[in-house]
Protein backbone atom coordinates (compact mmCIF):
# COMPACT_ATOMS: atom_id res chain seq x y z
CA UNK A 1 0.00 0.00 0.00
CA UNK A 2 2.96 2.71 1.19
CA UNK A 3 4.59 2.00 -2.31
CA UNK A 4 1.05 2.32 -4.47
CA UNK A 5 0.17 5.47 -1.90
CA UNK A 6 3.71 7.48 -1.91
CA UNK A 7 4.27 6.75 -5.99
CA UNK A 8 4.48 9.91 -7.74
CA UNK A 9 5.49 8.39 -11.26
CA UNK A 10 3.07 9.13 -13.87
CA UNK A 11 2.70 5.15 -15.00
CA UNK A 12 2.37 2.96 -12.35
CA UNK A 13 4.11 -0.56 -13.82
CA UNK A 14 4.21 -3.76 -11.95
CA UNK A 15 5.87 -6.70 -13.17
CA UNK A 16 5.50 -10.17 -11.85
CA UNK A 17 5.27 -13.58 -12.96
CA UNK A 18 1.80 -14.67 -12.91
CA UNK A 19 -1.49 -13.12 -14.60
CA UNK A 20 -3.25 -10.90 -12.17
CA UNK A 21 -6.91 -10.37 -14.28
CA UNK A 22 -9.62 -13.81 -13.61
CA UNK A 23 -9.26 -16.23 -16.17
CA UNK A 24 -12.77 -17.95 -16.45
CA UNK A 25 -12.75 -21.93 -17.51
CA UNK A 26 -13.39 -25.28 -16.02
CA UNK A 27 -12.51 -25.11 -12.71
CA UNK A 28 -13.20 -23.98 -8.89
CA UNK A 29 -15.79 -21.92 -7.95
CA UNK A 30 -14.78 -17.97 -7.84
CA UNK A 31 -16.51 -16.46 -4.84
CA UNK A 32 -16.73 -13.33 -6.65
CA UNK A 33 -19.61 -14.54 -8.82
CA UNK A 34 -17.06 -14.58 -12.13
CA UNK A 35 -17.45 -17.93 -12.96
CA UNK A 36 -15.12 -20.36 -12.26
CA UNK A 37 -11.58 -19.64 -12.19
CA UNK A 38 -9.06 -21.41 -14.70
CA UNK A 39 -5.71 -21.62 -12.44
CA UNK A 40 -5.19 -21.01 -9.07
CA UNK A 41 -1.78 -20.78 -8.90
CA UNK A 42 -2.02 -17.56 -10.38
CA UNK A 43 -4.05 -14.35 -8.68
CA UNK A 44 -7.34 -16.04 -9.10
CA UNK A 45 -5.94 -18.70 -6.42
CA UNK A 46 -5.54 -15.35 -3.96
CA UNK A 47 -8.52 -12.96 -4.42
CA UNK A 48 -8.10 -11.77 -1.52
CA UNK A 49 -4.46 -10.78 -2.21
CA UNK A 50 -5.73 -9.04 -5.17
CA UNK A 51 -8.95 -7.47 -4.08
CA UNK A 52 -6.16 -5.77 -1.65
CA UNK A 53 -4.29 -4.86 -4.25
CA UNK A 54 -7.37 -3.32 -6.19
CA UNK A 55 -8.58 -1.65 -2.90
CA UNK A 56 -5.22 0.15 -2.67
CA UNK A 57 -5.22 1.14 -6.04
CA UNK A 58 -8.55 2.74 -6.14
CA UNK A 59 -8.18 4.29 -2.66
CA UNK A 60 -4.73 5.97 -3.69
CA UNK A 61 -6.19 7.34 -7.24
CA UNK A 62 -4.21 4.95 -9.25
CA UNK A 63 -5.49 5.56 -13.18
CA UNK A 64 -2.51 4.51 -15.30
CA UNK A 65 -1.70 0.71 -13.72
CA UNK A 66 -0.10 -1.77 -16.32
CA UNK A 67 0.90 -5.18 -14.97
CA UNK A 68 3.28 -6.78 -16.91
CA UNK A 69 3.22 -10.42 -16.52
CA UNK A 70 5.25 -13.28 -18.16
CA UNK A 71 6.11 -17.29 -17.12
CA UNK A 72 2.85 -18.36 -18.69
CA UNK A 73 4.14 -19.15 -22.12
CA UNK A 74 0.82 -17.60 -23.95
CA UNK A 75 0.91 -13.48 -25.00
CA UNK A 76 -1.97 -11.99 -23.63
CA UNK A 77 -3.60 -8.08 -23.38
CA UNK A 78 -6.57 -7.44 -21.54
CA UNK A 79 -7.70 -5.28 -18.77
CA UNK A 80 -8.09 -5.04 -14.96
CA UNK A 81 -11.60 -5.16 -13.54
CA UNK A 82 -13.11 -6.56 -9.64
CA UNK A 83 -15.26 -8.83 -12.17
CA UNK A 84 -14.87 -9.20 -15.73
CA UNK A 85 -18.37 -11.39 -16.19
CA UNK A 86 -20.34 -9.04 -14.51
CA UNK A 87 -21.99 -6.30 -16.33
CA UNK A 88 -22.73 -3.99 -13.81
CA UNK A 89 -19.09 -3.92 -12.87
CA UNK A 90 -17.48 -3.77 -16.25
CA UNK A 91 -17.77 -3.12 -19.40
CA UNK A 92 -15.06 -4.14 -22.35
CA UNK A 93 -13.48 -1.27 -24.67
CA UNK A 94 -15.43 1.28 -22.71
CA UNK A 95 -13.09 1.98 -19.51
CA UNK A 96 -16.15 1.59 -17.39
CA UNK A 97 -15.22 -0.47 -14.14
CA UNK A 98 -11.48 -1.05 -15.18
CA UNK A 99 -8.66 -0.45 -12.37
CA UNK A 100 -5.48 -0.54 -15.38
CA UNK A 101 -4.38 -3.33 -18.08
CA UNK A 102 -2.20 -6.63 -18.05
CA UNK A 103 0.01 -7.11 -20.73
CA UNK A 104 1.15 -10.49 -20.60
CA UNK A 105 4.63 -12.06 -22.18
CA UNK A 106 5.16 -15.48 -23.61
CA UNK A 107 8.84 -17.25 -23.29
CA UNK A 108 11.41 -16.55 -25.00
CA UNK A 109 13.01 -19.67 -25.83
CA UNK A 110 10.71 -22.34 -24.67
CA UNK A 111 9.41 -24.85 -27.45
CA UNK A 112 5.70 -24.25 -28.74
CA UNK A 113 3.01 -26.46 -27.31
CA UNK A 114 0.03 -27.58 -29.71
CA UNK A 115 -3.31 -25.69 -28.82
CA UNK A 116 -6.49 -27.71 -30.00
CA UNK A 117 -8.06 -25.16 -32.78
CA UNK A 118 -10.92 -22.85 -31.46
CA UNK A 119 -9.28 -22.75 -27.73
CA UNK A 120 -8.44 -18.73 -28.34
CA UNK A 121 -12.21 -18.52 -29.19
CA UNK A 122 -13.45 -20.33 -26.08
CA UNK A 123 -11.19 -18.24 -24.46
CA UNK A 124 -12.45 -14.79 -25.89
CA UNK A 125 -15.97 -15.90 -25.72
CA UNK A 126 -15.78 -16.68 -21.18
CA UNK A 127 -13.66 -13.67 -20.64
CA UNK A 128 -14.58 -10.31 -22.36
CA UNK A 129 -11.82 -8.42 -20.42
CA UNK A 130 -9.21 -10.59 -22.47
CA UNK A 131 -8.51 -8.41 -25.69
CA UNK A 132 -5.98 -10.20 -27.19
CA UNK A 133 -4.34 -13.60 -26.98
CA UNK A 134 -2.14 -15.71 -28.97
CA UNK A 135 -1.18 -19.28 -27.72
CA UNK A 136 1.51 -21.14 -29.73
CA UNK A 137 4.03 -18.40 -30.65
CA UNK A 138 7.41 -17.75 -28.63
CA UNK A 139 8.57 -14.20 -28.14
CA UNK A 140 8.80 -11.34 -26.63
CA UNK A 141 7.13 -8.05 -25.46
CA UNK A 142 8.44 -4.27 -26.21
CA UNK A 143 6.49 -2.11 -23.72
CA UNK A 144 7.08 1.57 -25.31
CA UNK A 145 5.71 4.61 -22.00
CA UNK A 146 5.97 7.95 -22.56
CA UNK A 147 3.49 10.91 -21.41
CA UNK A 148 0.27 10.56 -23.17
CA UNK A 149 0.42 6.57 -23.79
CA UNK A 150 2.15 2.81 -22.98
CA UNK A 151 2.05 0.76 -25.69
CA UNK A 152 3.11 -3.22 -25.62
CA UNK A 153 4.31 -4.67 -28.68
CA UNK A 154 4.34 -8.44 -29.26
CA UNK A 155 7.40 -9.67 -31.45
CA UNK A 156 6.58 -13.49 -32.18
CA UNK A 157 8.75 -16.15 -33.85
CA UNK A 158 6.62 -19.39 -35.68
CA UNK A 159 9.45 -22.01 -34.10
CA UNK A 160 12.36 -21.56 -31.93
CA UNK A 161 13.94 -24.22 -32.81
CA UNK A 162 14.57 -22.71 -36.60
CA UNK A 163 17.89 -20.85 -36.40
CA UNK A 164 16.48 -18.66 -39.44
CA UNK A 165 13.13 -17.95 -38.10
CA UNK A 166 11.80 -14.52 -38.66
CA UNK A 167 10.54 -12.61 -35.73
CA UNK A 168 7.30 -10.62 -36.78
CA UNK A 169 5.05 -7.91 -34.98
CA UNK A 170 1.97 -10.08 -34.50
CA UNK A 171 0.45 -6.96 -32.03
CA UNK A 172 0.30 -4.11 -30.86
CA UNK A 173 -2.06 -2.73 -27.76
CA UNK A 174 -2.10 0.47 -25.50
CA UNK A 175 -3.38 2.06 -22.91
CA UNK A 176 -3.71 6.17 -23.18
CA UNK A 177 -2.79 8.35 -19.83
CA UNK A 178 -5.84 8.22 -17.68
CA UNK A 179 -8.00 5.75 -19.59
CA UNK A 180 -7.27 2.87 -17.86
CA UNK A 181 -8.24 0.50 -20.20
CA UNK A 182 -6.71 -1.17 -23.51
CA UNK A 183 -7.05 -0.81 -26.67
CA UNK A 184 -5.72 -1.99 -30.13
CA UNK A 185 -2.76 0.60 -31.14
Amino acid sequence: DLQVRDSSARWFVLGQQVAMSQTKAIGLPNSQGGGTIFNVDQWDGYEASRTRFFDSIERHGRDNLVVLTGDLHVSGAGDLTRDPNEPSVYEAGTGRGTLGVEMLTTSVTSPSTSIPAGVEDIIFAQNPAVRYVELDSRGYLVLDVDHERARGEWYLLDDVWEQEAVERLDAAWMTRSGAGYIEEA
